[in-house]
């Protein structure tokens, strides 16, 4: 597992990837500041990793992030509201 800075994740997005832009990612921080990718899949299929490696550069599971809104904050198919 790899942290990424938060102007990392931001700024280039290609340090983290498709996680970056998929519905089923979240991020946590750290109590030092460290963000790291949480996907959701994992929670139902264990053939997803908790926290990803980065970049993550092909998935079976990668979706596309509602751009109209923030997947991070609304509640979703896992019965949870992401973000941190």
């Amino acid at each position: 597992m790899r942290a990424v800075a938060d102007d990392d994740a931001r700024n280039e997005p290609s340090r983290v990837g498709l996680c970056a832009r998929c519905r089923h990612a979240s991020t946590v921080t750290s109590s030092h500041g460290a963000t790291f990718y949480l996907c959701r899949l994992s929670f139902t299929n264990p053939r997803f990793a908790k926290y990803p490696q980065l970049p993550m550069l092909a998935c079976e599971g990668y979706q596309p992030a509602n751009t109209g809104l923030d997947a991070r904050r609304c509640p979703d198919e896992y019965g949870e509201t992401g973000g941190t």
